[in-house]
């Protein structure tokens, strides 16, 4: 018997289990269709970037519907007035709305991911990604015939298989307790074809919180300064997975933590506590310590204020050097680079400002110490000791003495 459990397991588990209060229902796609005509199925508009099936992956999930495959559940919560928000199974429940052509107008987008090289893949994309009403399916590849086609197209019976396919549906009930619940949820679920990001993720978890607001604000309106974007140059494919934000609360979760973390931390895991305390105020673990760091404490317009300064510093400084000072060795952007340095530059910040106000940097000196380090933080990137690692030497290198 494991005798390290607490007596009170069962007790904990079961409260948890309390928060959760589910029941299921079978419906078809026509009558879920007429429930989103009715407004009383909501697809959140953040939600919406999670949208990634390509043409062909649409098709092929239309060809299932009409062959009767068995269709994965969808997850939806309920609120007080009984409405559904869709959880889980948006790519499912929007490609058959959309090839019915009875999307809504604010669901309804289109946006294309072209990439050249970046810090992680040399990949070249170049696909349009569209939630539109009355698309064609193309590349069937069991029902060939099919190609070509819209919904109204097809013979009546197709038609009403589609329409009259059923699908399960779990329902989150509104009186569970845990309001982040049906975010974790979404978490939890997320394994379809097109995994969300790590900052898609983080959206959709905290953004129900009406303290989240002004911090979601200032999150999606950085990235777009010009600074930053001249900083980055991000391709077109990190900036719709939500990269450039997710480089934002790097920043201010490294800058406003401790570096004394446990060795099964890894980034990804510190940055979702440090946003859980921003938004909602929890308890997390941060390092050997607990710490609570409220909404209120975070200062917004002098977190905003150091952020601003410290990437018109570096693009400064850029202009003086060989290389970008946040580029590799491969000189595509380096996002351990960016931390060191962006670290660096806000630990010091009256100094380097000062610093190129006086011209008293010595930028050769800057370049060979920033070239020393280039090859040096690759790999493991994510786990505490090479975090740790980064802000040791984000603290020695950048000290000036003006």
């Amino acid at each position: 018997m494991n005798t390290n459990l607490p007596d009170n397991i069962l007790e904990i588990v079961q409260k948890k289990q309390n928060t959760l209060q589910t029941t299921k229902t079978d419906m078809s796609f026509g009558e879920i269709a007429n429930i989103y005509i009715d407004k009383a199925l909501t697809i959140r508009p953040e939600y919406q970037r999670l949208f990634r099936w390509t043409p062909s992956q649409k098709t092929r999930f239309i060809e299932s519907v009409i062959l009767g495959i068995p269709i994965p559940s969808i997850f939806v919560a309920e609120d007080e007035n009984g409405d559904w928000e869709l959880i889980d199974g948006l790519q499912r429940i929007s490609t058959v709305i959309s090839f019915m052509g009875k999307m809504r107008q604010e669901n309804i987008f289109s946006y294309s991911l072209k990439s050249n090289e970046d810090d992680e893949s040399s990949d070249e994309i170049n696909i349009n990604y569209k939630n539109e009403n009355n698309w064609k399916l193309e590349e069937c590849s069991l029902i060939e015939v099919l190609n070509g086609k819209t919904f109204d197209e097809l013979p009546h019976k197709l038609q009403n298989n589609i329409k009259r396919s059923p699908c399960r549906i779990e329902i989150l009930k509104s009186n569970s307790q845990d309001l982040a619940m049906k975010y974790e949820l979404f978490d939890r679920l997320n394994t379809g074809g097109s995994k969300a990001t790590p900052q898609e993720v983080r959206n959709c978890i905290f953004r129900g919180f009406p303290e989240s607001k002004e911090f979601y604000e200032l999150i999606e309106k950085l990235p777009q300064e010009k600074d930053f974007t001249e900083l980055t140059n991000l391709p077109n494919n990190k900036k719709n997975e939500l990269y450039d934000q997710e480089l934002v609360l790097r920043f201010f979760t490294l800058y406003n933590s401790n570096d004394d973390f446990e060795a099964t931390d890894n980034l990804a895991k510190i940055m979702t506590s440090f946003m859980k305390t921003i938004v909602i105020g929890a308890k997390e673990k941060w390092g050997n310590e607990k710490k609570e760091l409220t909404f209120q404490e975070f200062d917004l317009i002098k977190q905003k204020e150091l952020f601003l300064r410290t990437i018109n510093v570096i693009n400064k400084m850029n202009k003086r050097l060989s290389r970008s000072l946040v580029k590799g060795n491969n000189s595509n952007f380096s996002s351990n680079l960016y931390d060191v340095v962006m670290l660096g530059i806000a630990f010091h910040i009256d100094s380097w400002e000062q610093g190129i106000a006086k011209k008293t940097i010595d930028f050769n000196d800057l370049e060979n110490k920033v070239n020393n380090i280039r090859g040096t933080l690759s790999g493991g990137s994510g786990n505490s000791s090479a975090i740790k690692k980064r802000i040791q030497k984000a603290k020695e290198l950048f000290t000036l003495n003006n």
